[in-house]
Formats: structure tokens, C-alpha cells, sequence
């Protein structure tokens, strides 16, 4: 996934969203997916980390509820709960997002949390 403007939606049973774009995330180029049928607990949102330069071998993730609160955020990875709006915040806690910023929308009010997210080295 990545750069796509074709809405994504996963068959039934257990599904894997990889973001992987084979170069580091530019928010200039890398667009934003839409996930219209994401199931958090069953399907997972791979991320990887040739794409996703600061994450380690565990995501930093948190959901917030404003724009303003995942840029600001100490999580690299944001989740807008009233949007559904999905970042990379690649500078952590400083102002902006860095070279991050928004990667996918998925439906409001997931209750996302870590395991729903997977690292591929």
C-alpha cells in the first residue's frame, strides 16, 4: 500500500494492511490509503520499517483527538479517533510531524491499540 487513491477493503477472516513503500515516508509522495472495513482485534496494519524509518521492533502509538495532538505527540504512530485519520509522526514530540503525516483513514472510533499494528523489519 502506499500512495494509492483506490479505496482498500480486506475479505473476511483476518487481514494484513502492509504499508511499505520501499523508500522512507515523504508525505509529499506517499498519499493516503483508505481502509473502508478495518476490524481492530482481528486484522493488523503492517508497517515497515524501510518505509517507517524511526519505528523500532514495537510500534509507539497512540490515539488522540486532534490533528494537533498526533503532531505533537510522543507516539510515532497517531490515530485520530473522532476522524479516523491515521500519521507518522516521525519527529516525535516536536512541532509538525517531520517528514511524516497522514498514511491512511480508517473508519472513526476503532479503539485501536499496539496489537492491532505489525513491524516488518
Amino acid at each position: 500500500m502506499g500512495a494509492a487513491t483506490i479505496p482498500s477493503r480486506g475479505g473476511s477472516g483476518n487481514d494484513r494492511f502492509i504499508f511499505d513503500t520501499g523508500v522512507p515516508f515523504d508525505s509529499s509522495t506517499i498519499g493516503i490509503d483508505t481502509i473502508t472495513d478495518f476490524a481492530s482485534g482481528q486484522d493488523y496494519l503492517v508497517l515497515d520499517r524501510t518505509t517507517f524509518t524511526q519505528l523500532g521492533t514495537t510500534v509507539s502509538f497512540a490515539a488522540v483527538g486532534t490533528e494537533a495532538d498526533a503532531a505533537t505527540s510522543a507516539a510515532l504512530i497517531t490515530y485520530i479517533t473522532a476522524t479516523g485519520s491515521l500519521y507518522y509522526n516521525q519527529n516525535g514530540s516536536n512541532t509538525g510531524f517531520g517528514l511524516g503525516g497522514q498514511f491512511a483513514d480508517l473508519s472513526d472510533g476503532l479503539g485501536l491499540t499496539t496489537t492491532d499494528f505489525s513491524i516488518n523489519p
